[in-house]
């Protein structure tokens, strides 16, 4: 591990030993980082880049198992994988894989400047993760004060974006990490049930939320990033929260929530819609509607059937006046493709995409209607792998809407 950041004025700055030892943390296989590097480099070579560098945790995370104190990853098409680290606190799995992880004390840019100087990058084509916008982050997010450093460095490089030259190589997972999403799905799953465990007229939605990261943690899953969670009447659904608001919960209220699990920073989100009370009729006929397009999507999800045959799946299940949306999204280490929501653009949508196996996604059909008092909606999901025999479950939980009197 390269030792010595500067404290931005060329001064070393000698990092601490108390972080000199690393922290168990579980990782993947040598043949999986191959298969990972080998894939990337493919794409690189189709698409003429010679260096790759990768700012955001999540793709970095994927290239080299840092658990903690993520920082950029460089990759050149030939060449020793440089990782980026705050203070090196990347965890024991990170160093199996990689041999050059670098303390830049969160000085990126420096960091990846003083590495394309190393890689002789001027004149060269570089490409960089989030220079382009791609799923939920359509500006890109790349730091403009980095960018605008490493063009007044390397005047003669040509830089293109290649957030979706990640977003292909992540696309179909393998097996160790559709193993890894399993263990999330465990996580999400135990977090939801402890949600209907305690759910009841009178609790309040912050206790709640503390169950569900207790269960969360009890099954052995990661601290979560994401996690909606909200009350509201069912007979007027609008502007429910999807964060505690220290609301308590009473009779006729339904209880929405979005559970990302994680395990190795792998996300597997379930949805789980919780009753307190009896439900009007309209509901008990909107949750028939889900579970028809559920069913109906199904049967298309196998290798060959493109997205928008899964969107069209859900949609016929429509009846009367209630109509079904398609959800799914991308599920892995984070902003995996595709991206289909009421909001997505066709271009995260990919109508004309296939589906492949070990393609992981959440899938989350939506049942809508309307009364006098506005929108209404009811859903439920689970993280799903496609294999070549067709969809299966990561979960374990019953598919139904709860109802606790």
């Amino acid at each position: 591990m390269s030792l010595g950041p500067t404290d931005g004025r060329g001064t070393t700055v000698e990092p601490n030993p108390m972080y000199s030892r690393q922290y168990p943390s579980e990782g993947f296989s040598l043949e999986e980082r191959d298969r990972r590097w080998g894939l990337v480099r493919t794409h690189m070579d189709a698409a003429g880049i010679d260096i790759l560098v990768v700012p955001d945790e999540s793709n970095s995370r994927y290239l080299t198992q840092m658990a903690y104190d993520v920082g950029p990853t460089i990759i050149p098409l030939e060449g020793e994988v440089t990782a980026l680290s705050n203070q090196g606190r990347v965890g024991s799995a990170a160093l199996t894989w990689v041999r050059d992880v670098r303390r830049r004390n969160r000085r990126w840019g420096e960091g990846i400047i003083e590495r394309l100087r190393e890689l002789d990058a001027n004149g060269k084509i570089v490409g960089v993760v989030g220079l382009d916008g791609i799923m939920r982050r359509p500006d890109g997010d790349l730091n403009y004060a980095t960018f605008i450093a490493m063009r007044e460095v390397f005047q003669h490089t040509r830089w293109v974006g290649t957030s979706g030259l990640m977003q292909e190589a992540r696309y179909r997972k393998s097996i160790e990490e559709i193993a890894f999403m399993t263990r999330a799905a465990v996580a999400t799953d135990a977090g939801l049930r402890a949600i209907a465990g305690s759910a009841r007229q009178g609790v309040t939605d912050r206790e709640l939320w503390g169950q569900l990261v207790l269960g969360m943690m009890r099954a052995g899953g990661d601290p979560p990033r994401f996690a909606h969670l909200g009350a509201t009447p069912t007979d007027d659904i609008r502007g429910f929260p999807v964060q505690p608001v220290g609301r308590v919960i009473g009779r006729g209220e339904i209880l929405f929530n979005e559970v990302g699990g994680r395990y190795g920073g792998y996300e597997a989100q379930g949805a789980q819609p919780i009753a307190v009370g009896p439900i009007p009729s309209d509901w008990g006929d909107a949750w028939k509607v889900h579970v028809e397009a559920w069913e109906r999507t199904w049967d298309v999800l196998r290798p060959g059937f493109t997205l928008g045959e899964i969107i069209d799946a859900a949609r016929l299940a429509g009846s009367g006046r209630i109509r079904v949306r398609q959800t799914l999204h991308g599920q892995g280490l984070g902003d995996d493709m595709p991206l289909i929501t009421s909001s997505s653009t066709v271009r995260n949508r990919m109508p004309g995409r296939r589906l492949e196996e070990g393609v992981c996604f959440v899938l989350k059909p939506y049942a809508e209607w309307s009364d006098a008092n506005g929108l209404k909606e009811l859903n439920w999901g689970d993280t799903v792998v496609i294999t070549k025999d067709g969809a299966r479950r990561l979960g374990t939980r019953p598919h139904e809407l709860i109802i606790i009197d």
